[in-house]
Formats: structure tokens, sequence, C-alpha cells
């Protein structure tokens, strides 16, 4: 209900920089990467979401 079998729903509040978040605000250490997150959809994005991710990893350290 909050989205579709393609991801998330296609509302403008899900789109540019309002996609969710790389980091989870209700789970402590969950992240999430690929084209749903920033920096938005394809491959290239994709690949930056999860290099992203890594520094936020790295750096909790």
């Amino acid at each position: 209900y909050k989205g579709n079998a393609y991801g998330m729903a296609n509302t403008l509040m899900q789109t540019a920089f309002l996609r969710p978040n790389l980091k989870s605000k209700k789970v402590k250490n969950l992240f999430f990467t690929g084209q749903l997150t920033v920096p938005g959809p394809g491959v290239p994005p994709s690949l930056i979401s999860g290099k992203l991710v890594a520094e936020l990893i790295n750096n909790l350290n």
C-alpha cells in the first residue's frame, strides 16, 4: 500500500531529494542502498548509494 510492484509509490514526496534516507530512522544500524534511495534510479546511482553507505558505516567506528 505504500509502493508498487516496481518499488515506491510514484508520488512527488518520493522523488529527487525527497527519496528515503540511506540510514533508517527506526532501526539502529540499518542502512539502505539501491535505485530507490539517494541519489536515484539507474546502475551508476545505485553504485554511488552503496559507496555512500559504506562511508557511513566506516565513519561509525
